[in-house]
């Protein structure tokens, strides 16, 4: 997720519950733990970051004056990737049988 959200923990525990191998990546760092609440800080969410969490989204396409190695996106989709290698490279995977599936702005990486 990259759009303000975070991974769900809780999809990935029913996609295991039916015998699948699955991944929920935050594209932006995000962890599963929201940053307190600052007085007039007035945004939905805010979640904890771990401490390497890349290039973060600033706005639609903000970086896209970076050199390609700096923009979010290029990070996402190394990310997504990456994820994907290694479900294919776990010996209880069936590397003929792994998709990919994504929403808000995991739609648009996947």
């Amino acid at each position: 997720h990259g759009g303000g959200g975070t991974a769900f923990k809780e999809w990935v525990e029913k996609w295991n519950a039916r015998g699948y191998a699955a991944i929920s990546i935050a594209v932006e760092g995000q962890i599963d733990e929201r940053e307190p609440r600052k007085p007039g800080d007035n945004r939905r969410n805010r979640w904890k970051k771990h401490p390497w969490p890349g290039p973060s989204r600033t706005g639609i396409y903000g970086d896209s004056d970076k050199p390609i190695e700096e923009q979010w996106m290029y990070h996402a989709v190394a990310d997504a990737i990456l994820a994907n290698s290694l479900l294919r490279s776990l010996s209880q995977v069936d590397s003929t049988k792994v998709g990919l599936m994504g929403i808000s702005w995991g739609g648009i990486i996947a």
